[in-house]
């Protein structure tokens, strides 16, 4: 049997987290704002902790108790785990990346962190970095804030116990929307209402919506995995973009996660050899920022100074398939065969053999289209 050390203020919440606890076996001693100093003298084997902010205070009560500069072992029910001072603060979740679509997310997030009541729905791919949205958004609005990773089961136990426990405000996080049934949404719909309707601390929901590759609006795939009740009450739709489809951030991209697992190492930054960044930028990245990320980290571990091809896998040859849909009024192919190889001959500044290559064809082909359209040799250079 272990003796807990439960930290939550709201006192009905506490002897509901209690009553359960010691039903699975436990001892467990309360603590609230009044009691905390005599608890302090008292022996435990771990703390439970339910909300985020009770965490650093949990922490400190830890250190009194024993003396450790680190708190043992603390259990979560349903927050992230909060930094047990503020000097240990995690930096805030960088958004990187200089295209125009990450400037705009960029600028969006500053004009909601003003607005914590206003929930939103972030479309992506998997490992596009929805996660990463929802906290950077979170500690735009306000870092001391709960931030709440929903489970399933966590979602439960929320329609359950309501809102009440969030004394200062909360972000919570809905990582797959298409995973929760239609009454649970609607239930979901309903609490954010009730808590809304009234002048309590602002809780915003941020809903993560899985994406494929096809082209389909976020409008249209929202109308099919959320609860008409529950999509009212969302008006912001983040739709983030794949990475290849923002190749020209992969340097950057690239540079800021070497440089921050640097940083927690201790160790030296290495960088990346130009013919390591272009097999990068020529990768389709079908797992996105995420597979970027665990390529990465791979090739650091060998510990040398600069990163070259030979540390990297050996990507399966060939691009990312085709990633638009035919328009219902249809196009006319032959143009679109001549905007392809006009566009491919201004990125190689005309070098036909290079625009062969990003097309897929051969230079005499590229020759053979080139007479076609009657597109002169010159066509590209600069």
């Amino acid at each position: 049997m272990k003796r807990l050390l439960l930290v939550e203020p709201d006192e009905t919440v506490r002897r509901e987290l209690g009553a359960y606890l010691r039903s699975d076996g436990h001892e467990v001693l309360e603590i609230d704002k009044q009691r905390a100093l005599e608890l302090c003298q008292e022996r435990v084997d771990a703390v439970f902790v339910w909300s985020t902010r009770e965490a650093a205070r949990a922490a400190a009560v830890l250190r009194e108790m024993d003396g450790s500069p680190q708190p043992r072992i603390l259990f979560y029910a349903g927050s992230e785990r909060a930094p047990a001072d503020e000097s240990s603060a995690p930096a805030p979740p960088a958004l990187v990346g200089e295209t125009t679509a990450m400037r705009d997310l960029r600028a969006t997030l500053r004009l909601l962190a003003g607005r914590p009541r206003t929930h939103v729905l972030v479309g992506g791919e998997a490992g596009s970095g929805k996660h990463t949205v929802a906290r950077a958004l979170h500690h735009a609005t306000n870092p001391r804030h709960d931030f709440v990773h929903l489970t399933t089961t966590g979602l439960a136990n929320l329609l359950e116990r309501g809102l009440r426990s969030f004394e200062e405000g909360a972000t919570l996080y809905l990582p797959s929307i298409e995973a929760v049934d239609r009454s649970t949404q609607r239930g979901l719909a309903g609490l954010l209402a009730a808590h809304d309707g009234f002048n309590a601390p602002p809780v915003r929901l941020v809903i993560g919506l899985m994406r494929s590759g096809q082209q389909i609006s976020l409008g249209r795939l929202v109308q099919r995995a959320v609860h008409p009740e529950l999509a009212a009450r969302v008006p912001v739709l983040l739709d983030l973009l794949p990475l290849r489809k923002r190749r020209s951030d992969i340097p950057l991209l690239a540079s800021h996660l070497l440089s921050s697992w640097s940083k927690g190492s201790g160790s030296s930054c290495p960088c990346l050899t130009s013919a390591a960044l272009e097999q990068l930028a020529d990768h389709a990245w079908p797992g996105n920022v995420r597979e970027l990320a665990n390529v990465l980290e791979r090739a650091s571990l060998s510990g040398r100074a600069r990163i070259d091809v030979a540390d990297l896998p050996a990507f399966e040859a060939g691009r990312a398939g085709v990633d638009y849909e035919l328009p219902s009024s249809g196009i006319d192919i032959s143009e679109f065969e001549r905007a392809m190889l006009v566009q491919a001959l201004a990125l190689s500044r005309g070098n036909q053999t290079q625009a062969a290559s990003l097309l897929g064809l051969t230079r005499d082909q590229i020759r053979y289209r080139m007479s076609k359209f009657k597109i002169p040799r010159s066509a590209g250079e600069s």
